[in-house]
């Protein structure tokens, strides 16, 4: 399965993953101007085709490639990317 595979529109809701199944509220609530009814409609039969897992993965493979593709396999693979990738952990695990 790749992005390419996921029902047209889901993209946005598949921001989401990375919380597991969630409903409609937390989707709407955290990403600004998706309309709710639209979401609550849509959102079960999202993950009924896929899990959040599987589009997590599919998430973070496109943006490997994506990184790779615009800034090379050396810069990726870098001690500086590690450095910055461990330092926006970081940053995102004190958030709460």
């Amino acid at each position: 399965m790749d992005m390419t595979s996921l029902p047209d529109g889901a993209g946005p809701r598949c921001r989401a993953a990375p919380w597991g199944a969630v409903g409609a509220g937390p989707v709407t609530a955290s990403f600004n101007g998706l309309k709710h009814e639209l979401i609550a409609r849509h959102l079960p039969a999202l993950w009924r085709r896929v899990d959040p897992a599987t589009v997590l993965d599919l998430r973070l493979r496109a943006v490997d490639a994506l990184l790779r593709r615009c800034l090379g396999d050396e810069a990726v693979a870098s001690a500086e990317m590690a450095e910055a990738a461990e330092l926006a952990l970081r940053a995102g695990e004190a958030c709460g």
